[in-house]
Protein backbone atom coordinates (compact mmCIF):
# COMPACT_ATOMS: atom_id res chain seq x y z
CA UNK A 1 0.00 0.00 0.00
CA UNK A 2 1.45 3.37 -0.70
CA UNK A 3 1.60 6.08 1.43
CA UNK A 4 -1.22 8.35 1.53
CA UNK A 5 -0.47 11.87 -0.65
CA UNK A 6 0.69 14.98 1.57
CA UNK A 7 -0.20 18.31 -0.05
CA UNK A 8 2.17 21.41 2.32
CA UNK A 9 2.17 24.70 2.73
CA UNK A 10 5.47 26.17 3.09
CA UNK A 11 5.28 28.85 5.42
CA UNK A 12 8.25 31.05 5.69
CA UNK A 13 9.23 34.88 5.14
CA UNK A 14 12.34 33.95 3.17
CA UNK A 15 12.20 33.03 -0.39
CA UNK A 16 15.58 31.04 0.19
CA UNK A 17 14.22 29.02 3.12
CA UNK A 18 11.50 27.84 0.88
CA UNK A 19 13.44 26.81 -2.02
CA UNK A 20 15.53 24.76 0.18
CA UNK A 21 13.15 23.08 2.17
CA UNK A 22 11.11 22.89 -1.33
CA UNK A 23 13.79 21.12 -2.98
CA UNK A 24 14.27 18.70 0.36
CA UNK A 25 11.16 17.70 -0.43
CA UNK A 26 11.43 17.03 -4.06
CA UNK A 27 13.37 13.49 -2.27
CA UNK A 28 9.91 12.31 -0.97
CA UNK A 29 7.05 11.29 -3.97
CA UNK A 30 4.74 11.07 -1.44
CA UNK A 31 4.27 15.32 -0.72
CA UNK A 32 3.42 18.03 -3.31
CA UNK A 33 3.99 21.50 -2.40
CA UNK A 34 1.08 22.86 -3.02
CA UNK A 35 1.96 26.97 -2.05
CA UNK A 36 4.07 29.03 -0.16
CA UNK A 37 3.49 32.35 1.94
CA UNK A 38 5.47 34.54 3.77
CA UNK A 39 3.16 35.85 6.57
CA UNK A 40 0.29 34.76 8.60
CA UNK A 41 -2.42 35.97 6.75
CA UNK A 42 -1.20 34.72 3.38
CA UNK A 43 -0.65 31.26 5.21
CA UNK A 44 -4.82 31.55 6.24
CA UNK A 45 -5.94 32.78 3.02
CA UNK A 46 -4.21 29.92 1.11
CA UNK A 47 -5.20 27.15 3.97
CA UNK A 48 -8.92 28.06 3.54
CA UNK A 49 -8.30 27.98 -0.18
CA UNK A 50 -6.08 25.13 -1.12
CA UNK A 51 -6.88 22.89 2.49
CA UNK A 52 -3.37 21.68 2.70
CA UNK A 53 -2.92 18.42 5.07
CA UNK A 54 0.64 19.82 6.10
CA UNK A 55 2.34 22.78 7.07
CA UNK A 56 5.84 24.05 7.51
CA UNK A 57 5.86 26.44 9.72
CA UNK A 58 8.97 29.28 10.79
CA UNK A 59 8.09 30.85 13.95
CA UNK A 60 9.69 34.23 13.19
CA UNK A 61 7.42 35.68 10.33
CA UNK A 62 8.82 38.98 10.16
CA UNK A 63 6.53 41.35 12.55
CA UNK A 64 4.66 37.88 13.06
CA UNK A 65 4.83 34.81 14.66
CA UNK A 66 4.14 31.71 13.40
CA UNK A 67 2.18 30.63 16.17
CA UNK A 68 -0.41 33.03 15.48
CA UNK A 69 -1.90 30.97 12.08
CA UNK A 70 -2.98 28.02 14.30
CA UNK A 71 -6.12 29.69 15.70
CA UNK A 72 -6.96 30.77 12.14
CA UNK A 73 -6.99 27.43 10.43
CA UNK A 74 -10.45 24.85 10.57
CA UNK A 75 -9.35 21.90 10.31
CA UNK A 76 -5.68 22.75 11.69
CA UNK A 77 -3.58 20.55 9.40
CA UNK A 78 -0.04 18.23 10.85
CA UNK A 79 2.06 20.69 11.41
CA UNK A 80 6.02 20.76 11.28
CA UNK A 81 7.51 23.69 12.69
CA UNK A 82 11.25 24.78 10.77
CA UNK A 83 13.45 27.48 12.64
CA UNK A 84 16.13 28.51 13.61
CA UNK A 85 15.01 28.92 16.96
CA UNK A 86 14.95 25.98 19.77
CA UNK A 87 13.49 27.98 22.41
CA UNK A 88 10.18 27.59 21.41
CA UNK A 89 9.63 23.57 20.72
CA UNK A 90 7.73 23.04 23.42
CA UNK A 91 5.45 25.63 23.02
CA UNK A 92 5.50 23.96 19.87
CA UNK A 93 4.44 20.68 21.30
CA UNK A 94 2.00 22.10 23.08
CA UNK A 95 0.15 23.09 20.18
CA UNK A 96 0.29 19.69 18.72
CA UNK A 97 3.26 19.97 16.43
CA UNK A 98 3.99 16.99 14.29
CA UNK A 99 7.48 17.66 14.95
CA UNK A 100 10.00 20.79 14.97
CA UNK A 101 13.47 21.05 12.75
CA UNK A 102 15.95 23.21 13.29
CA UNK A 103 17.67 25.35 10.45
CA UNK A 104 19.58 24.05 8.68
CA UNK A 105 17.31 21.55 8.06
CA UNK A 106 18.86 17.67 7.94
CA UNK A 107 17.12 15.60 5.87
CA UNK A 108 17.51 12.14 7.65
CA UNK A 109 15.54 14.49 10.35
CA UNK A 110 12.53 15.57 7.76
CA UNK A 111 12.68 11.46 6.55
CA UNK A 112 11.44 11.23 9.89
CA UNK A 113 9.34 13.52 10.42
CA UNK A 114 7.26 12.59 7.52
CA UNK A 115 7.39 9.07 8.51
CA UNK A 116 5.73 10.00 11.77
CA UNK A 117 2.93 11.74 9.78
CA UNK A 118 1.85 8.54 8.23
CA UNK A 119 1.32 7.03 11.14
CA UNK A 120 -0.75 9.87 12.41
CA UNK A 121 -4.03 9.14 12.91
CA UNK A 122 -6.43 10.97 10.69
CA UNK A 123 -9.28 13.01 11.36
CA UNK A 124 -12.21 11.13 10.86
CA UNK A 125 -14.81 14.46 10.74
CA UNK A 126 -14.05 17.94 9.64
CA UNK A 127 -16.82 18.98 8.14
CA UNK A 128 -18.52 22.01 10.01
CA UNK A 129 -22.30 20.67 11.39
CA UNK A 130 -25.24 22.85 9.58
CA UNK A 131 -28.39 22.87 10.51
CA UNK A 132 -29.57 19.93 9.00
CA UNK A 133 -27.03 17.48 10.65
CA UNK A 134 -28.32 14.73 12.87
CA UNK A 135 -25.79 12.80 15.39
CA UNK A 136 -26.76 9.12 15.58
CA UNK A 137 -25.82 7.13 18.69
CA UNK A 138 -26.75 3.41 18.33
CA UNK A 139 -29.08 4.01 15.39
CA UNK A 140 -31.39 6.43 17.56
CA UNK A 141 -30.94 10.36 17.17
CA UNK A 142 -28.91 11.90 19.95
CA UNK A 143 -29.07 15.29 18.94
CA UNK A 144 -31.16 17.38 16.53
CA UNK A 145 -29.50 20.78 15.73
CA UNK A 146 -32.39 23.71 15.86
CA UNK A 147 -32.44 26.92 15.42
Amino acid sequence: MSAPELRALLVDDEAPARKVLEQLLSLHPNVRVIGEANSVANAADLCRDLQPNLVFLDIQLNDEIGFDLLPKLRPVPAVIFVTAHAEFAIRAFEVNAVDYLLKPINPQRLASALERIQHRPQPVFTKKLVDSDQIYIDSRPCFEWST
